[in-house]
């Protein structure tokens, strides 16, 4: 991960191939781990897994309790792509798949849009991949990082062709803003930004003629307008979603925990190990971020060109709310974006060969670095998810599976939703699959059976939970008649004692199923 030469006269064969090298390089490293393990430990990926099964025909087990209807929603990436090949395979080896291609098009991406800003390839941008494993990668926001990459080519589209005809631009921003609206609302809002940024730079420094150049950029933004039209006619055309609509900014901190995301996931019980490396890969940004400041010296420069659309991008992420209309962690999502335009739009200046080739090896070692823990936690939590496959194999299909925890491991945030791995291997109902934006539905019949955004039961709310505050929790109301079977997540299954209605079947490793025989 070496800067760009600068203007040298004679260069050395190799760093015309330099660049293509760190990326493959990177990239294998980055990809073998997610590769390596079929069940990857991204929170709300088994959900996202169970919807992709249920979308191309609910099975006759099934189709007591959902309904799907496949629509373009703006948060569709991977579910269209999905549906377009015609769900071939196993949808959890195609989610996997999915989320190695992303993180590889995250780095290349980057390395394009340097191209794209500095008219030469550089190895530098390379080094986003110390950031690949990052919050949104383990809360498994499938189709936002499979979106994030087309939002950095679509920057650099966008400044390569700011000397084209306004018609141009028009006919190629119209698809484009349409298609990345369509995969994921928050890469669109992120280019949005980016380009908003960039064309306030540009009526600053038109002088004079800002008046002409105010018309052009109100032109340009007929495509992005029409999309968030579109967005704001359907949500109001829509009747309330199953999901709810909180919105909500938070503390202050959470700025802080935003920040964090571009290595460690929030709430995530992580080993040591990954955590280190992360803080480790934390205080290198913040290093670099320095340099960036510097005026003489040693330093990281930005592309003048690329100066409003920073401003823009860190604005958003300072005031992006931790909720947004039922969606929760709005404010992880676009630190890493940030990230990778800066590794992109900046270059060293005055850094001589060895430092470089200093850098560019202590950068590769923290990418493979991070890449063997990660390697770590996944075998280990893949381990766990084939024990939990195995136990619900003795589920009659169509059974209704009710997932519980014990309250002390709630945190444990990492298995969440392991239960919905139980619909796409044991063709069973249970209540926690996501409702509310995309297009499945639990039948009228069925919705006090489930719970349109929460995780599994805490043993706590089986004991207490009898007229809930929250219509969330309405899945828990009188669970002895609601459900057929339980699954015990932790280990201790102590705390089940006290409910006889639970008659243990099987067990393997930390996972317990019981059948549910109401008193």
């Amino acid at each position: 991960m070496i800067a760009a030469a600068e203007n040298r006269v004679q260069a050395p064969a190799w760093s015309a191939v330099l660049p293509f090298v760190a990326y493959i390089v990177v990239s294998a490293i980055i990809v073998t781990p997610i590769l390596s393990h079929l069940y990857l430990p991204l929170v709300d990926l088994p959900n996202h897994i169970a919807r992709h099964q249920l979308a191309l025909g609910v099975t006759e087990a099934l189709s007591r309790y959902y309904d799907y209807s496949f629509k373009l929603v703006p948060n569709s990436s991977v579910d269209l792509l999905w549906v377009l090949s015609g769900g071939k395979g196993d949808p959890v080896r195609f989610s996997q798949i999915s989320i190695a291609l992303a993180s590889a098009g995250l780095v290349g991406a980057t390395m394009i849009l340097s191209r794209t800003v500095w008219g030469v390839w550089s190895a530098w941008p390379a080094a986003i991949g110390i950031f690949a494993y990052h919050g949104s990668f383990f809360w498994g926001f499938q189709n936002y990082l499979v979106a994030l990459p087309f939002v950095l080519l679509g920057i650099g589209l966008w400044v390569a062709t700011e000397e084209r005809p306004i018609w141009f631009r028009l006919a190629i921003f119209a698809p484009f803003s349409f298609g990345l609206f369509i995969m994921h609302f928050f890469a669109f809002l992120g280019l949005a930004v980016l380009v908003f940024g960039r064309e306030m730079q540009r009526l600053v420094e038109a002088g004079p003629a800002w008046k002409k150049q105010f018309l052009f950029s109100a032109i340009l933004s007929l495509p992005f307008v029409g999309c968030i039209g579109y967005l704001v006619a359907d949500v109001l055309s829509s009747g309330p979603s199953p999901a709810g609509s909180l919105t909500m900014w938070g503390h202050w901190l959470f700025r802080l925990e935003a920040l964090a995301s571009l290595a460690l996931p929030s709430q995530h019980l992580l080993s040591p190990g990954l955590i280190s490396s992360a803080a480790l890969a934390l205080t290198l940004g913040f290093i670099f971020l320095v340099y960036l400041f510097r005026s003489t010296g040693i330093r990281l420069e930005v592309h003048q060109k690329m100066r409003g659309p920073i401003a823009a991008l860190c604005f958003l992420a300072l005031i992006a709310p931790i909720w947004l209309n039922g969606v929760a962690f709005v404010h992880i999502r676009f630190p890493i974006l940030l990230a990778a335009v800066l590794f992109a739009v900046s270059r060293w200046r005055d850094l001589k060969p060895a430092p470089q080739v200093g850098l560019a090896v202590f950068m590769l070692a923290l990418v493979a670095l991070r890449a063997v823990q990660f390697n770590g936690y996944a075998a280990a939590h893949d381990r766990e998810v084939r024990h939990f496959v195995e136990v619900v194999s003795e589920l009659p299909a169509g059974a209704r599976l009710l997932p519980v925890r014990d309250h002390e491991r709630l945190n444990d945030i990492r298995l969440w939703h392991v239960a919905a791995y139980a619909v796409t291997r044991a063709d069973v109902f249970i209540p926690t699959l996501f409702q509310g934006v995309h297009g499945l539905q639990v039948r009228e019949e069925w919705r006090d059976h489930s719970t349109p955004s929460l995780h599994a039961a805490s043993i706590n709310w089986l004991r207490e939970v009898k007229n809930p505050d929250h219509f969330l929790l309405q899945y828990v109301v009188d669970w002895q008649n609601k459900y057929t079977h339980a699954v015990m997540i932790d280990p201790n299954r102590s705390v089940l004692e006290p409910f006889k209605e639970m008659q243990e079947i099987r067990r393997v490793d930390r996972f317990t199923l019981y059948e549910i025989t109401p008193q």
